[in-house]
């Protein structure tokens, strides 16, 4: 009986080079698999054979969970915060015309931006606005927790915004840190035994990740965000009028808050 023919053996293969043309030839297949993996690709390719194909929209992923927004990026009407209460943290009065609420994270530079927006528009509106201040500690700071904490620890004493404002101050300067918190706590005059077991034993962290979910669950991905009245404004939003890098023009927080207080007149 004559055996099958083997195209291996009669070529005098060596088992070497059969498993390296085997390895070869899976190499190219996976390549090609890899390429066709893009839509790019598969489009292009039908178009070198003549084929039409549908083009897709492309679609934009959000940038994650927590993220620092450097700008006003759009306004969104259709959100509704919390209302203004009297254990928030408030400069001014409570009914004031204009209410100014902000999800803060006291370690985010966009945050510190704003901060300074904020004291610009308290200087200039003065009884006519009020200002709260909430929590939304972002996971990629790792001082903002604490930084948190050292505000609510001080508000024990009556001294929330006096905290603040340092706190804000060693934003702008780098030098936030557990070091500069306890320094704080020492130069706003807060008794040192009381405010550190309050920090240590962390207090109030309930406190502020509820805060921090509640303004998520709004779907708010980013500090600082800000309701004017209601009205959402994500991102550091410059105090005077400005343009986006399209050309097109948008209301600074001065304009907003003017907006405001005409409507309540």
């Amino acid at each position: 009986m004559q055996k099958p023919y083997n195209f291996f053996k009669a070529n005098q293969i060596s088992n070497a080079l059969r498993l390296l043309m085997i390895v070869c030839g899976a190499g190219i297949v996976v390549v090609a698999l890899l390429y066709l993996s893009v839509a790019e690709n598969r489009s292009r390719l039908a178009q070198w054979f003549g084929i039409e194909t549908k083009q897709q929209p492309t679609v934009v992923a959000p940038t994650g969970d927590d993220t620092g927004l450097a700008g006003a990026v759009s306004v969104n009407q259709n959100i509704n915060v919390r209302p203004l209460e009297r254990d928030d943290h408030l400069w001014g009065a409570i009914d004031a015309p204009v209410a100014l609420i902000v999800y803060d994270d006291f370690e985010c530079p966009f945050c510190g931006q704003f901060y300074e927006t904020i004291n610009r528009a308290k200087a200039e509106f003065g009884a006519d606005l009020v200002v709260a201040i909430r929590h939304f500690p972002l996971i990629s700071h790792e001082q903002a927790i604490p930084a948190a904490l050292a505000a609510e620890c001080a508000a024990e004493s009556g001294k929330f915004w006096e905290m603040y404002h340092e706190l804000f101050d060693d934003n702008k300067s780098g030098t936030l840190s557990l070091e500069a918190i306890k320094a704080n706590a020492d130069k706003i005059g807060l008794e040192p035994i009381a405010f550190n077991r309050c920090l240590t034993n962390e207090t109030y962290k309930a406190k502020i990740l509820a805060q921090k979910d509640e303004v998520k669950n709004l779907g708010v991905i980013g500090t600082p965000a800000s309701f004017i009245n209601n009205q959402y404004v994500p991102g550091a939003l410059p105090y005077e009028d400005f343009t986006y890098p399209d050309g097109s023009a948008a209301l600074g927080l001065r304009s907003l808050i003017q907006q405001k207080l005409n409507a309540n007149r």
